[in-house]
C-alpha cells in the first residue's frame, strides 16, 4: 500500500451532512461486499443525531455520550464501523485516538474487519490510511490519528488517552473495569465521545443495565442530560413477542436487509423450544429478560417494592436461612404475614471478606458496593464465620422474634443445633428438594403475580431472583435447580425456606422414597 501525506477528499468532514456523505461513499462488507452503503432513512437519522453540532461551541459535537440499543441483524457492526471511520477522518484535529471495546475477542475483531474492509475498498481512503491487521489498528497518516479495536482482556488499557470510545455489545462486558479505564482518560480531549451499541441482556447488576436504564430516563425526560443521546429500539416488556407488528417497530431493517422469513423461523423455534423464548426476545426485540430459562419475573418482583422497613416492627415473623459453603454467600430472609394474604419481606446477607467472590470478575465490585451501602456484611477470613452469622441472627431475633426458622439441613445442622439447644429458637432443618420446596415456591410465584408480596427493593435479593432457574420433577413438583442458576440465589433460597416456615410446610420425603425395597 503506498504511503502518502495527501489527505483524502473527506478529511475535513465535520457536519452531519458531511458525515452522511462520507458514510454513503463507503461500501458494504460481508454478503453485500462492494455495494454502496446508501444509508436508510432510520440509519441516516442516527448518523445525523450523533454528528449534530453544538450550537454553543463551533466545531464540536452536541453529544458526549450516545447509547444505541439496536436488535440483532440490523447492521449494527457495519454502521458502527462507518461511524468510527467518519470520526477518524473528519475531526479536523491531529492526534486523535479512537478505540472500540468489547468484552469478547471475536466481537472486537468483527468491527475492526468491517472498518478495514471499508478502507481497503475505497481508493481515496486506502491512499491515506494504513491497516495493521495484527494490531487491529487503522492509522490515518495525514492527521497522525488511529483507530484500534480492544477486547476486555487487552493487556494494556491504562494510560491510553482516547478521544473516542465505542463500546460494542455492552451486555457482554464481564465487568466495568475496561469501561472505567477508558472513559476516565478523556481529560485532555476537547470533544470526547463515548458510544454504546448493544442488544439487551438479562443481568440487572451489569453496567449495560445501568446505562440502559439511564438512557430510558433521559429519553422519557426523567433525567435532564443534554449531552446524552438515547436511541432505543426496544419492545415493551409486556409486548406480544410473537406479533409481527411489534417486530417492525423495533427492527427497522426487517423486510429490507433483515429477512422476515428468518425472523419468523426464529420465532417459531422460540415457540417450540421454551428455553429459546428469552433468547429470541432478548436478541431480536431488545427485551430485558431474566435468564436463559426463567422462573420468576424480575419486572413483577420489582413492582412489589416500596416496603418501609419501619412497618415490620412488632409483627409476626418467620425466617429462612441459607448458609454458604466455605467461602460463599449466606442469607437470612424474614417474612411477615400482611393484610393482603401474602408476606412483607426483608433479608440480610453475609460473605467472607476474603472469600470466593474476590475472584468473580463480574461480581466483586457489586459485593463491595453492597457492603458500602450496609446491605452485605463482610465476615473475617476466607471461610464463612458462622459465629458472626449466629450473633447477627440472634440480634435480628431480638428485634423480630421468629416464630419459626427453617434452613437447609445439609449445611446448617450445627448452627441450628446451637440456636435450638443454647438459645431456645424454634428451628427446623428441611431437605432442599421437590417435596419440600414445591409448595412454598408455588405460593411465592402466585403471591408475586398477585402483588401480595411487598419488599424494600434489596438489590441482592432482586439479583438472586433474576438468577433463579426453576425445574419440575417427573411428577410435576417445582424446585430450584442450583446447578443451572446463572449466579447466586442464596437470598431466594432463604426466602423459600421462610415461606415454608410461615405456611407450616413440614412435608418430608417418605421413608419409602429414601430407602430401597426390603425383600423378606
Amino acid at each position: 500500500m503506498p504511503r502518502t501525506k495527501t489527505p483524502g477528499p473527506t478529511c475535513s468532514t465535520s457536519s452531519a451532512d458531511q458525515a452522511v456523505k462520507l458514510v454513503n461513499s463507503l461500501t458494504h462488507t460481508g454478503d453485500f461486499a462492494g455495494e454502496p452503503f446508501k444509508l436508510r432513512a432510520w440509519q441516516e437519522k442516527i448518523v445525523r443525531d450523533i454528528f449534530e453540532p453544538d450550537p454553543g461551541a463551533p466545531g464540536r459535537r452536541k453529544y458526549r455520550k450516545v447509547f444505541l440499543a439496536l436488535p440483532r441483524k440490523q447492521g449494527k457492526t457495519e454502521l458502527a464501523a462507518a461511524i468510527l471511520l467518519v470520526l477518524l477522518l473528519g475531526s479536523g484535529r491531529r492526534g486523535q485516538h479512537l478505540y472500540s471495546a468489547s468484552g469478547d475477542r471475536a466481537q472486537a475483531a468483527l468491527l475492526f474487519r468491517a472498518a478495514a474492509s471499508m478502507v481497503r475498498n475505497n481508493p481515496s481512503l486506502a491512499r491515506v490510511c494504513q491497516v495493521y491487521d495484527g494490531y487491529k489498528r487503522i492509522l490515518y497518516e495525514p492527521a497522525d490519528s488511529f483507530f484500534e479495536a480492544l477486547s476486555s482482556d487487552a493487556p494494556r488499557k491504562h494510560g491510553l488517552g482516547p478521544s473516542v470510545v465505542l463500546f460494542d455489545e455492552v451486555h457482554v462486558l464481564p465487568n466495568r473495569e475496561l469501561h472505567d479505564v477508558l472513559t476516565t482518560g478523556f481529560g485532555a480531549r476537547l470533544d470526547p465521545l463515548t458510544i454504546y451499541i448493544t442488544t439487551a441482556g438479562w443481568d440487572r447488576t451489569s453496567i449495560c443495565w445501568e446505562l440502559w436504564d439511564y438512557a430510558r430516563k433521559v429519553k422519557d425526560g426523567v433525567i435532564d442530560d443534554p449531552r446524552f443521546l438515547p436511541i432505543l429500539f426496544e419492545a415493551a416488556h409486556d409486548a406480544d413477542w410473537t406479533d409481527e407488528t411489534v417486530w417492525r417497530e423495533v427492527m427497522p431493517a426487517l423486510g429490507d436487509f433483515c429477512s422476515l422469513e428468518f425472523i419468523r423461523d426464529e420465532c417459531k423455534k422460540a415457540q417450540e423450544i421454551p428455553a429459546y423464548e428469552n433468547t429470541f426476545r432478548q436478541l431480536y426485540l431488545n427485551q430485558w429478560t431474566e435468564q436463559a430459562q426463567r422462573w420468576l419475573s424480575v419486572e413483577r418482583w420489582q413492582e412489589c417494592g416500596g416496603l418501609d422497613p419501619v412497618a415490620l416492627a412488632d409483627r409476626e415473623c418467620y425466617a429462612g436461612l441459607d448458609l454458604g459453603v466455605t467461602g460463599d454467600m449466606s442469607a437470612l430472609a424474614m417474612v411477615f404475614p400482611n393484610a393482603d394474604g401474602g408476606f412483607d419481606v426483608a433479608a440480610r446477607f453475609w460473605v467472607p471478606e476474603d472469600g470466593r467472590w474476590q475472584s468473580e470478575q463480574r461480581n466483586h465490585e457489586l459485593y463491595r458496593e453492597w457492603h458500602r451501602r450496609g446491605l452485605l456484611t463482610f465476615t473475617p477470613g476466607e471461610a464463612t464465620d458462622f459465629d458472626q452469622v449466629e450473633h447477627d441472627i440472634l440480634a435480628l431475633h431480638d428485634q423480630y422474634p421468629f416464630l419459626a426458622l427453617f434452613a437447609d439441613r445439609a449445611y446448617a445442622s450445627h448452627l441450628l443445633s446451637r440456636l435450638f439447644n443454647t438459645y431456645g429458637l424454634n428451628v427446623k432443618g428441611i431437605t432442599q428438594g421437590p417435596v419440600t420446596l414445591n409448595e412454598p415456591m408455588t405460593k411465592l410465584e402466585a403471591m408475586i403475580l398477585d402483588r401480595k408480596i411487598h419488599h424494600d427493593g434489596n438489590p441482592i435479593l432482586t439479583w438472586n431472583i433474576s438468577n433463579a432457574v426453576g425445574r419440575r420433577s417427573p411428577t410435576g413438583l417445582l424446585y430450584l435447580d442450583k446447578s443451572k442458576a446463572t449466579n447466586r440465589i442464596d437470598g431466594l433460597a432463604a426466602l423459600i425456606d421462610a415461606i415454608a416456615a410461615a405456611t407450616g410446610n413440614t412435608a418430608e420425603p417418605s421413608v419409602y422414597e429414601q430407602r430401597p425395597m426390603l425383600i423378606l
